[in-house]
């Protein structure tokens, strides 16, 4: 084996390293993290929700890009939460993986229809417009067509996770991160899911969506969630921000959501530790200027090392230059020179 690329937990990619220390043979890892969203003062507050419904709804939560720390500027915080648990219920459910999405959509419509009215949904403000602490909702609008360019469906079906042992993991570090919970969504009719951050012997592996609000910074940043539930917190400065962000032991995507973006582009994104920084967008991965997808990394920390998702990223890793040189004196009688070139091998 000349060299390895492996997805997975941290502890099995620093197994797998120690085997193949032996022989100096490379890995490309991809581990994950805690991942974290970073929403200024001076963002779109009901875009950057919905970027926080589509990452910590897209595949029940359990994607390697998706979120678990929420960091808030302190100005907007209380807006920007009424804001999330506004859009949580009028786009996500919890409901079975087999149940039909047209009676999942017609339960949240009529659900919205009773609650907020008809038609009565959240959507982006212009881009000139400005939210306001002072009028968090200022941006709600009659709106029938999806509420952020690029999350096309209003629907956000959650279903049960991976399997009973991975809801009781997720069970048990809401219950020890020292926060608030706060559940989000709506559940179908029928389905009985377990309390968030309660442990119990319910068999169910339906997991209500939740905020764990003001929980163990500390913890929260080296721990990824996997899952329908993300920790809140939030700054009084971007400085501040990128501090706090930067407490991960490794994550694999930061998603910074503000107007300032020529300034995150210049100052912010060089400072965040993450294989990945996404400046008022989140998606499972980027197009580069040439049409070709983008590579994913290169990983930091316990992230993960290595890059991957593209085929430039992967012929940098699986392939090695070798120098040849050549002595042009035995060649001709001339003083005596060499040239040299480089070439690119396979490892095999």
């Amino acid at each position: 084996v000349a060299a390895v690329q492996f997805t997975g937990a941290g502890p099995t990619a620093a197994a797998i390293r120690s085997e193949l220390s032996s022989g100096l043979r490379p890995l490309l890892a991809e581990c994950g993290g805690s991942n974290s969203i970073i929403v200024a003062d001076d963002a779109d507050l009901v875009h950057a929700a919905a970027a926080v419904v589509q990452g910590m709804t897209a595949l029940n939560g359990q994607w390697c890009m998706g979120i678990s720390r929420i960091l808030i500027a302190k100005k907007v915080r209380a807006a920007f939460q009424k804001v999330l648990e506004t859009a949580f219920r009028q786009r996500v459910v919890l409901a079975p993986s087999d149940a039909p999405v047209e009676d999942v959509a017609a339960y949240l419509h009529e659900a919205n229809i009773k609650e907020f009215g008809p038609g009565n949904l959240l959507r982006s403000a212009p881009e000139d417009a400005t939210n306001t602490s002072d009028s968090p909702l200022a941006v709600t609008q009659p709106a029938n067509s999806s509420i952020v360019s690029g999350i096309t469906e209003e629907l956000s079906i959650v279903g049960p996770m991976a399997y009973k042992e991975h809801t009781e993991r997720l069970q048990r570090i809401i219950s020890e991160s020292e926060g608030g919970v706060v559940q989000l969504g709506r559940v179908f009719p029928g389905v009985v899911p377990v309390s968030a951050g309660h442990p119990s012997p319910n068999a169910s592996s339906f997991l209500s969506p939740c905020l764990i609000v003001d929980g163990n910074l500390e913890m929260l940043s080296k721990t990824e969630l996997f899952g329908p539930a993300a920790a809140i917190f939030e700054f009084e400065s971007i400085e501040e921000a990128v501090a706090m962000t930067n407490k991960a032991d490794g994550q694999l995507c930061c998603y910074l959501f503000t107007n300032q973006t020529q300034r995150a582009y210049d100052e912010h994104c060089i400072q965040i530790h993450s294989g990945m920084v996404m400046i008022n967008s989140i998606s499972f991965g980027f197009e580069m200027p040439d049409g070709e997808e983008g590579p994913m990394g290169d990983f930091v920390g316990m992230a993960g090392s290595g890059a991957d998702g593209n085929a430039e990223a992967l012929a940098r890793f699986f392939t090695s230059t070798r120098w040849f040189g050549l002595n042009t004196a035995r060649l001709a009688a001339s003083p005596t020179t060499s040239t040299a070139s480089g070439a690119n091998f396979a490892l095999q």
